[in-house]
């Protein structure tokens, strides 16, 4: 079942050949301590659930990454 996640915006933005390897944020992008916790925090735990199915996201970098200015985090792009 997929979660609705209104108010979440994308962590990073979105992968070009020029950024293939690395992540990416706008320009003005600042992330304090606290919000750097909670979504690691956050994408630890999503990441803790599906290895301890047996599943691996295969894709986990910025852009895949929805959070709220509270540092609440989601993983997304499972398809």
């Amino acid at each position: 079942m997929l979660e609705w996640t209104s108010g979440l915006h994308a962590l990073g933005k979105p992968p070009s050949l020029d950024s293939i390897t690395r992540d990416t944020y706008p320009p003005a992008a600042a992330f304090g301590g606290l919000f750097i916790r909670r979504v690691a925090r956050s994408i630890a735990a999503a990441l803790a659930h599906l290895h301890s199915r047996g599943l691996a996201h295969g894709d986990m970098y910025a852009h895949n990454i929805l959070v709220a200015d509270s540092g609440e985090a989601k993983l997304s792009d499972f398809g």
